[in-house]
């Protein structure tokens, strides 16, 4: 597995021993920060408090797999939380109000899924004399003119991961996700290409996304990246909407 993770950097050291515990210092930081711009828990609205304690709880990883159906294939899919609850509103809230110091209560959740992701692939690969490249799929241009920051690129930095932008919206207008009939979801349209000078050809890659509910930007990504050249081998969100019936499902089952 260690191999599996090499490309990937981390920013995570331990504590040094001259300095107060990891823990104290947010407190401090926190309770200083509060005096200035006040804040509430995403969860509960807890005052002075980014995410309380029971709130937190409920951001710990519950891993679950499921074979996403690209073209022939089955590729490994990992998502780390449900997308619902406090989860679904620390997600929400980094990425519709700008509050990104929810990054780091996420952090748990985005280390799980990529590190789950880079075992699977593990599994279903032979040849592992090359990492693969990990590849974040990228929001709407329309979004990050926005927000000023793709959120999945936001989380993955405060894991301590670096995702290779391989890809990139395909035209400023294409409908976000959300906004799309089933229909259109499942269509695979085509909303991302390969970044020009990007070289994929005869690499493997995980590609990730921050929610994944029908499987349909992950499937419509996987086939550019197979398009040009490269084997998609594992497939990671950070959340997963619940099981749905019908087309749109993925059988979802815990580790």
């Amino acid at each position: 597995m260690a191999d599996a993770l090499t490309p990937l950097s981390s920013s995570r050291s331990p504590s040094s021993p001259l300095r107060p515990p990891r823990p104290i210092i947010a407190a401090a930081l926190r309770s200083a920060w509060a005096l200035v711009a006040p804040v509430e828990c995403v969860g509960c609205d807890e005052p002075d408090v980014v995410v309380c304690a029971a709130c937190a709880a409920e951001l710990e990883p519950r891993v679950r797999t499921a074979p996403l159906t690209v073209g022939r294939d089955d590729v490994p899919l990992v998502a780390a939380l449900d997308y619902e609850g406090v989860p679904r509103r620390a997600l929400l809230a980094l990425k519709e109000e700008g509050r990104t110091e929810l990054a780091g209560p996420l952090a748990a959740a985005v280390d799980a899924a990529v590190v789950e992701a880079y075992r699977q692939a593990a599994r279903y690969t032979v040849n592992r004399r090359e990492s693969p490249l990990l590849v974040a799929v990228p929001g709407s241009r329309a979004g990050l003119a926005r927000r000023g920051f793709h959120p999945t690129d936001a989380l993955l930095r405060r894991a301590g991961f670096h995702a290779t932008r391989a890809l990139v919206p395909a035209r400023a207008n294409a409908p976000a996700q959300k906004s799309r009939r089933i229909d259109e979801r499942l269509a695979r349209d085509g909303a991302v290409v390969v970044r020009a000078g990007e070289r994929l050809l005869g690499r493997r890659v995980v590609l990730i996304d921050d929610v994944v509910t029908s499987g349909a930007t992950l499937r419509s990504a996987a086939a550019v990246v197979r398009a040009a050249g490269a084997e998609v081998v594992a497939c990671a969100a950070v959340m997963a909407t619940p099981r749905r019936d019908g087309e749109s499902s993925i059988p979802w089952a815990s580790q």
